[in-house]
Formats: C-alpha cells, structure tokens, sequence
C-alpha cells in the first residue's frame, strides 16, 4: 500500500506483490512524500519487512540507491539549469538594452 502524504492529507494506494505462483497475496505500504522543491521527485520510503527474501532485500536496495541517485541527479542539473537561465537573462538585458536600468 502506497500512502502519498500531502501537506494536509494521506492518500493510501494499495500496490500488490506475489510472493509466488498461487493466490497469496501480501499488502506492501510505501510512504511517498510531497515533491522536493528543487528536484521536483516525490520522496519513498520503502517499507523493510522481517520475512524478507535476499531477491526482495536486493530489490528494496536497488530501488532506494536509485531514488538517492535521481534525487541527487535532478537536484544538481535544475540548479545548475536555474543559476545558467538566470545568468543568461541578465547578459540578455545587458546587451539588448544597455540605457535603460528598469528592465
């Protein structure tokens, strides 16, 4: 069950895993968070339960080093893109109206 937070509400979505072949099912909950400002990524936090497998520990640590490396991906590449845009609009007003300082 994913539980998305927003500032004021929890919305629980259920997301099913099979554990094997017939019918047993078993109900995961996930916390996803509101987005990061500046990465614009919604936050999990992968719940670890006690009767995990090796496959299933391997798979949780595989999708949390992801979520940390697309955290930390987006968050360099739209400050980066944010500072470039800023600079470039500066050098744009400089240029294309050099007299006039209001705009």
């Amino acid at each position: 069950m994913f539980r998305l937070i927003f500032p004021r509400r929890v919305v629980a979505v259920p997301r099913i895993i099979h554990r094997n072949l017939q019918s047993d099912k078993k109900i995961v909950e996930e916390l996803v968070g509101p987005p990061d400002p500046v990465s614009n990524l919604r936050p999990y936090k992968f719940e670890r339960r006690h009767n995990e497998t090796k496959y299933e520990v391997k798979l949780r640590l595989l999708r949390q080093d992801t979520q940390t490396f697309n955290q930390n991906f987006w968050k360099e590449h739209n400050t980066k893109f944010k500072q470039g845009r800023e600079k470039y609009m500066n050098m744009l007003k400089r240029e294309k109206y050099p007299n006039e300082k209001d705009k």
